[in-house]
Formats: structure tokens, C-alpha cells, sequence
């Protein structure tokens, strides 16, 4: 979420109001095991904390400990409201990319075109994957995986048994969709979960694919204020244009409708909903609805 700092609390120092700020909704604790490790989004305090009412409001408050653990980040000239509104969503695929074991060179499967599967085609092409190839229902979203840095897409039902990309990428929750995943990954590549399924899914899994061709699987959930500052960075530099995925663009008090619209994958790409049209970019402003 991002705004402008409207009050402070006593004792906060390094805010003023009228700052344009990213604010992160989750934060660890900094101390136990799991942010030792290296898992924050693990910490138990992780899903305790967030913003309220939610990012759908005019005014939200952030918690303290949300502010003391570092989770404003004043938001640079360089990145506009509606990049801004990437910083999450990016930070994830960061922390997913960070996860895994690819390296520059590593061909990819995307398994899913939304705007995940998208930030992560833009990410990959931009860390020098030799060949990207995008898997999705859509054509909507099938011209934009191309568009956006994709050698290729192809509709689920027609991936051949192909076995030969480093690394397979599950960006839909969708868990029938992990079967592609194996049909796409080569011997000793990498599926990197990522979409989030439904609570309690399942899915079967070739066990003795993954042992005898030694096929590893990697969760990844949410990101942490690392991923959160590489994310800023790399936003601040240009060389991950996100808003060319934004399609509709809504006033706070149509927000019903933007979620309707987002249902419609022929449509819709990225939904943004935005407090008032002056946040709006002028080169977005066609796509305000």
C-alpha cells in the first residue's frame, strides 16, 4: 500500500507528515528462530500484525511495532504511485527468485500469466534466463507474457513432455497445475511453489519422479523487508517497467467493481484502486475506468 503520511504517533522520529511512503502490511520480529534463519515469514508475529482497517480505505493506521520494526519505507521521486503499488507483489517474486537455485543462464517455465506470473517473466528476463516460456488459459494474458519478455506461451493442454527447463514456476494456486510443473522441469531442476492454494489442498505428486530424477520443490510465502528494499531498488532503476501490467484503474468508491473486473482473465491484467485520479500517472490515466 502506498499514501501519504498524514499524522505521527509521539516518539516516531524518522517520519513527517506529507511523506509518500510504502507501507508493508506484515513484519517480523527480528529475534527469534525463524528470522535468524533467514525465514521472517515464518515468524509468529509475521501474520499477526497488519494495517487497519486494510488497504481498501481512505486513512489506515500503522501498528508501532509495525513502524519501530522498519515497515514505512519513504517512497523515492523515482517511483511513481502506480509502480508503487508493485513494491509487495515484487518483493515476493524477489523472495521466491532468492529461494530457489536459479542463476543467469537457467531456462524457466512460468505456470500461470496473471500479474505474478508477469512480474516474474519481467524479472527473469531481466536476470539474463536464456529462455522463458509462459503457460497460460488466457490469450489476453498469453500476448502479454510475450509482450513483457516470454520467447513463448502455450495453452496447459498443449505442453508436450518436454522435461527441459531448469526450473518450473507455479505462480497460480491452482494445485492441478503442479502436474505441468513435472511435465516441464528437466532431471535435477527445481518447481518453486509460489501461487497460494486454497486452504487444505492437496495435489499427488510422482514420488518416484521427484527421487529417482531428483526434482527438488521449493515453497515460498510472502517476502520479508529485504525482499521489501531489493524490491524498491529495483523499482527505482527502471529496469522493471511494472505498470505495464496495470489494464483498469479505479476510484476508491468503485472498488467493488475493480475486484469484479479482476475475475475476467480475457480482460483484466493488474486491478489497481486508487483513492482519487490525481495518484494516477498521466500516461495511465486512459485506463482509469
Amino acid at each position: 500500500v502506498v499514501g501519504i503520511v498524514e499524522e505521527i504517533g509521539r516518539g516516531v522520529k524518522d517520519l513527517q507528515p506529507g511523506l509518500r511512503v510504502f507501507v508493508h502490511h506484515h513484519i517480523s520480529c527480528g529475534k527469534c528462530w525463524y528470522c535468524y534463519t533467514g525465514s521472517e515469514t515464518m515468524c509468529p508475529l509475521f501474520k499477526e500484525t497488519n494495517i487497519y482497517p486494510g488497504g481498501f480505505s481512505e486513512y489506515f493506521l500503522v501498528p508501532r511495532i509495525n513502524v519501530e520494526r522498519g515497515s514505512v519505507h519513504i517512497l523515492p521521486e523515482r517511483i511513481s504511485w502506480i509502480r508503487g503499488t508493485f513494491i509487495e507483489p515484487l518483493a515476493t517474486v524477489i523472495r521466491g527468485l532468492s529461494k530457489s537455485t536459479y542463476k543467469p543462464g537457467y531456462s524457466a517455465a512460468v505456470i500461470g500469466s496473471g500479474p505474478m506470473g508477469l512480474l516474474f517473466i519481467m524479472l527473469l528476463r531481466s536476470m539474463g534466463a536464456s529462455e522463458i516460456t509462459a503457460i497460460d488459459l488466457s490469450k489476453t494474458r498469453c500476448s502479454a507474457a510475450t509482450a513483457l519478455g516470454a520467447d513463448s506461451c502455450v495453452h496447459p493442454e498443449s505442453i508436450d513432455d518436454l522435461r527441459k527447463h531448469d526450473i518450473a514456476i507455479l505462480s497460480t494456486g491452482n494445485p492441478k497445475a503442479i502436474q505441468n510443473a513435472f511435465r516441464l522441469v528437466r532431471r535435477g531442476g527445481e518447481i518453486l511453489l509460489f501461487g497460494a492454494p486454497p486452504p487444505g489442498a492437496s495435489a499427488e505428486l510422482p514420488i518416484s519422479r521427484i527421487f529417482y530424477d531428483e526434482v527438488r520443490i521449493t515453497p515460498s510465502y510472502s517476502a520479508s523487508e529485504r525482499d521489501v528494499e531489493t524490491s524498491i531498488r529495483i523499482l527505482s532503476s527502471d529496469k522493471i517497467p511494472a505498470e505495464r501490467i496495470v489494464s483498469h484503474i479505479f476510484e476508491l468508491e468503485r472498488v467493488e467493481d475493480a475486484f469484479k473486473t479482476a475475475l475476467d482473465v480475457e480482460k483484466a491484467l493488474k486491478v489497481i484502486v486508487v483513492s482519487h485520479r490525481g495518484y494516477v500517472d498521466p500516461s495511465l490515466r486512459d485506463r482509469i475506468q
